[in-house]
């Protein structure tokens, strides 16, 4: 009988349930997800594989300096250590970062963080906004 092939994830980015036996789930994808928006933003993964593994229920890693402080408990929420705390879906956390990310408020936070990083890049800048990272992870554009 072939093998089935298997894909692994890095542990820094598996959620805690996935070291146990169980039915997978859309929220570990989304809990991997929220990892890799982490690392994108601040540059390092939110856990290194060893505390993945073993992390307590109440340890979350600091919020991403370029990461606006209202989008932050929507980031925080995806990386939950209970998956029934984390958002349903890749989607559903994309468009809550985009419902935040319209409020007069985010609208204003992320007109600087595109000018700020238009002026380090020159011509070439692209929008680097949280919603626009997950939605390129998932092929789509906003």
């Amino acid at each position: 009988m072939p093998k089935r092939p298997t894909a692994a994830a890095p542990l820094s980015i598996c959620p805690p349930e996935s070291f146990l036996a169980g039915k997978p789930d859309r929220r570990q994808d989304v809990y991997a997800l929220a990892c890799l928006t982490y690392e994108m933003l601040s540059g390092q993964p939110p856990y290194d594989a060893l505390i993945a593994r073993n992390r307590p229920r109440d340890i979350y890693p600091e919020a991403p300096e370029s990461l606006p402080e209202q989008l932050w408990p929507l980031l925080k929420q995806a990386l939950a250590y209970d998956r029934e705390e984390r958002p349903g879906s890749a989607v559903a956390l994309i468009n809550s970062f985009k419902q935040q990310e319209r409020s007069p408020r985010q609208l204003k936070d992320n007109q600087q963080m595109k000018k700020s990083a238009a002026e380090q890049a020159g011509e070439n800048s692209i929008d680097l906004t949280p919603a626009w990272c997950l939605s390129a992870f998932l092929g789509g554009s906003s």
